[in-house]
């Protein structure tokens, strides 16, 4: 069913997004999850949809809601997101310093 693969292809697309928000690699997510690097990249290539429990494992790891990998709505503003977009991208930085100085 085409609209089944255009859900499937925005699923991925939003956690390819929010995989390089967070700084991480295909491998170190495909780690995280429990997956090869290659079994990952399907995902990615939207060659299988991404299921329930990884969906759920990726909210954990990428720390966005399940409702933004399936684009439900929400009710922050396109600026607040922004902002957070912004703040994550900060936190990451200070806790990667951080753990280079204590090294």
């Amino acid at each position: 069913a085409p609209q089944a693969e255009e859900i499937n292809r925005a699923v991925a697309q939003r956690v390819i997004r929010a995989r390089e928000e967070a700084g991480l690699q295909k491998n170190e997510l495909a780690e995280r999850l429990g997956l090869s690097k290659s079994g990952y990249t399907s995902y990615e290539k939207f060659d299988a949809p991404f299921t329930v429990e990884q969906l759920f494992r990726l909210q954990r790891i990428l720390e966005r809601p399940v409702a933004y990998f399936l684009g439900l709505s929400s009710d922050i503003t396109l600026d607040e997101e922004q902002l957070l977009t912004a703040y994550r991208s900060i936190l990451r930085r200070l806790q990667q310093a951080l753990s280079w100085s204590t090294a």
